[in-house]
């Protein structure tokens, strides 16, 4: 099982270095080193690199005592992370005492990547939210939309930091809390989701939880009626469900184990209720899974279903038939940044956010996905914090990812929902919660 840290990458393309593209490094946690860019003469970005420089003694030229330089007594590179007003925050590849040095900018002369980001940001337009709720105190942990009650609208369901799970009803674009249920706080929720798999006329809600006592991930089931809600079953692994392209939504079960002190990711399975009983049924074909979820299925190639899901490298991934053809998602979005993560024997596990799918046909197919930008805290890639996200809607086109629209937003995202709400038919559902730990929900209407 690969440990999470960041992988700092140096594109090859030839570069030059400008006159004044050196920015002090004012302030230094382990890794993570804050630049002043306010006198530079271009625009930092997330995801340029800089070196970082700690030099010797000087070197001359013995007959005529001129100075040509100086040896270099150490150096490392970093990668920038995030890009505030007048500073930017970078991420080292190794250790290394940077205070009070100077970090010098790659920049790309006339690449086609930097011809691209320009094309992108033309065309990526600006996504305005539907709806945005009122501050909801409390952490956002998970979410889920559902029919609870059999009225025929369905309820949003929220899991807060403190292990309660919170029921929400949705009319005339005003949420109202409808009543609250307590969950063992040695079983730390992860995922939520509720689906009528009965056929009863109001859906069951999926608690998965990890068991700190027992080191296992469960689901709690949980069934009710008119502001009520008793649990009445548990089953092995973590539930979560998915809303394929133009189909209903289907629920599947994922187990996480460990074998030989390594941890074990199962193919996720269709969940299913057959002779009164929750079971598994067909699995996802295609690939080995690095983490929890975050996949879902179009037609990106002809008619066929493919899958796609979140890589080990945090990017989308379209896979095909074969093992080794797919395409992959710009390398400037980071879909694996999730605050979800649980602490499982020697590993840290990503919770990876759901994908929306949107569209009519093959090349007219929208993913909507979540970014979460990392600002603070000197283990942010494992257990720090994140503070705010962005929303990304790309377009499938002639093969390939583009950026359509996009979105920020003003808190970190755990996951988002495709799905009914209220009386809204097919809706982006994003919870998030900001820094100072208030939470919102917003509602997007994906064109």
């Amino acid at each position: 099982m690969k440990k999470i840290f960041t992988l700092l990458v140096v594109l090859l393309f030839p570069v030059v270095l400008f006159a004044q593209n050196d920015a002090l490094v004012v302030k230094q946690e382990g890794l993570k080193v804050y630049l002043d860019i306010t006198e530079l003469t271009f625009k930092v970005s997330k995801g340029d690199i800089f070196t970082i420089t700690r030099w010797g003694s000087e070197i001359k030229n013995p007959k005529t005592g001129k100075v040509l330089g100086r040896d270099i007594d150490s150096r490392a590179k970093g990668k920038i992370q995030s890009v505030e007003q007048n500073y930017a925050i970078g991420q080292l590849e190794t250790p290394f005492n940077a205070t009070n040095l100077s970090a010098v900018f790659e920049k790309e002369e006339n690449s086609s990547l930097e011809q691209n980001t320009s094309s992108d940001k033309q065309n990526t337009e600006d996504l305005a939210p539907l709806w945005r709720s009122e501050v909801i105190d409390g952490k956002i942990r998970a979410a889920a939309s559902g029919d609870l009650n059999g009225d025929g609208l369905n309820d949003l369901i929220l899991a807060f930091e403190d292990n309660t799970i919170k029921v929400y009803s949705f009319k005339e674009n005003i949420l109202k809390e409808e009543f609250s249920t307590p969950v063992n706080p040695l079983r730390r929720i992860i995922s939520l989701d509720a689906a009528d798999l009965k056929g009863v006329g109001r859906a069951q809600l999926f608690v998965s939880v990890f068991d700190n006592n027992s080191q296992r991930f469960n689901t709690l089931i949980f069934e009710g009626g008119e502001n009520i809600l008793h649990q009445n079953g548990i089953i092995s692994g973590v539930v979560k469900g998915i809303a394929p392209f133009n189909q209903e939504r289907r629920l599947y079960v994922q187990d996480i184990t460990t074998l030989a002190s390594q941890t074990k990711f199962s193919v996720p399975y269709l969940l299913v209720y057959k002779d009164d009983s929750f079971k598994k049924g067909e699995k996802v074909k295609y690939t080995k899974f690095e983490e929890i979820f975050g996949f879902n299925f179009a037609p990106f190639k002809k008619e066929k279903e493919n899958l796609i899901y979140t890589a080990f490298n945090s990017r989308l991934r379209v896979q095909y038939d074969k093992k080794n053809s797919f395409v992959e998602t710009p390398k400037d979005i980071d879909f694996g940044s999730t605050p979800n993560r649980v602490k499982f024997n020697r590993d840290v596990l990503r919770v990876y956010s759901s994908l929306g799918l949107y569209g009519s046909a093959e090349d007219n197919i929208l993913i909507a996905g979540i970014e979460n930008q990392t600002k603070y805290g000197i283990l942010s890639e494992t257990f720090g914090s994140y503070e705010s996200a962005i929303l990304y809607v790309l377009k499938w086109e002639k093969g390939n990812f583009e950026k359509y629209l996009s979105a920020k937003i003003p808190g970190v995202v755990s996951d988002i929902i495709q799905a009914p709400l209220g009386s809204y038919e097919d809706i982006l559902i994003v919870p998030f919660t900001n820094r100072a730990g208030d939470s919102g929900v917003m509602l997007f209407k994906i064109k």
